[in-house]
């Protein structure tokens, strides 16, 4: 038996030793890729300067966050010019999981007035788990992305790429990649120089079913119970996708995403607008999107002048008039 114990052990040691190597391997000859081990530092989305630059921010109006319709969404200068400081700290696939961790990270230093949570459905379906990876590449090992690593420990994909990633933070300096069409504006906005749609892009559009991830709505509820615990406002926003892409998933939106959201939104007390279910703002296909769900410049404006517009009269303003009646009352 013992004889046994000790081969098993020596076998067990041999394994890890040899994981090791392998991955050491990858790290010193070059980005080698892998199916299972994904290197995202400095990658699409622009997270390494993002999360850089959010180091040194401070006492916002605005905090955007979410995926890619969160930091290609908001464009924090159409912000700064009505006089609303902002700060985008969307990336990639980001998910309410990864946000929840992402907020425990930057929210007490970004010290913002409004949380706006961009809601996407096709994030509530994915797992978070690319996210993770992107995040944990981008940020590093801090205490907070240790956690959410604890929550993913069993994805090997994962893992790998944890550990792939830390090795290169190490020894590594390495900056941020030129990702073709993409321009990173100073806050963590991405603006895309991609041409519009063609016409016939519907045909890219598939069809599948989804539901949304119970672990999803599980961490909204967290997050929102972390920003009203250190009383921060925050509210949900669905930015808007093309009609195609939203009509492809109509029949079933209002029951497994409107109504779930909207329910949340009401036992929070908080406002939820999704642009895709009233149609506020109307945008054109071939105009204002370049695929099926990413705004142009020329969609981001419209569709950042409506937002800034009742984002100001419903939620900036209202409840700065309350704050102060509140000052008042304690003064006297």
């Amino acid at each position: 038996m013992r004889k046994f114990v000790f081969n098993l052990l020596k076998t067990l040691a041999y394994l890890g030793l040899s994981y090791v190597m392998f991955v050491c391997a990858l790290v010193f000859t070059g980005d080698g890729y892998l199916q299972n081990i994904v290197d995202a530092r400095g990658g699409v989305g622009h997270s390494l300067v993002r999360f850089s630059e959010a180091e040194n921010v401070s006492d916002v109006d605005v905090c955007f966050i979410g995926s890619s319709h969160a930091y290609r969404g908001f464009d924090t200068r159409f912000f700064d010019k009505e006089g609303l400081s902002a700060v985008n700290l969307g990336s990639p696939i980001q998910t309410p999981f990864n946000t929840y961790f992402v907020l425990n990270e930057y929210l007490e230093k970004v010290n913002p007035k409004v949380v706006v949570i961009e809601t996407y459905w096709n994030m509530l379906v994915n797992d978070g788990t690319e996210s993770a990876i992107d995040l944990i590449s981008n940020i590093g090992f801090t205490s907070n992305m240790l956690e959410m690593a604890w929550e993913k420990k069993r994805d090997i994909r994962f893992l790998n790429s944890a550990f792939l990633g830390w090795l290169k933070y190490s020894f590594f300096d390495v900056a941020q990649k030129d990702i073709p069409h993409d321009i990173y504006i100073s806050g963590g906005f991405v603006m895309s120089d991609t041409i519009a749609n063609l016409p016939g892009f519907e045909r890219k559009i598939l069809s599948s079913k989804w539901d949304v991830h119970p672990v999803q709505m599980e961490y909204l509820g967290k997050i929102l119970d972390l920003c009203q615990s250190k009383n921060i406002r925050v509210m949900l926003v669905s930015a808007p996708v093309t009609r195609e892409l939203y009509h492809s998933v109509q029949k079933d939106y209002e029951a497994k995403y409107y109504n779930p959201i909207h329910d949340l939104a009401v036992r929070y007390g908080i406002p939820f607008w999704d642009y895709n279910y009233s149609e506020d703002v109307k945008l054109d296909a071939l105009t204002h999107f370049f695929d099926t769900n990413h705004l142009t410049q020329a969609g981001v404006e419209l569709f950042n002048q409506h937002f800034i517009s009742r984002f100001k009269r419903e939620v900036y303003e209202v409840d700065l008039m309350a704050e102060t009646v509140e000052e008042e009352v304690n003064i006297l």
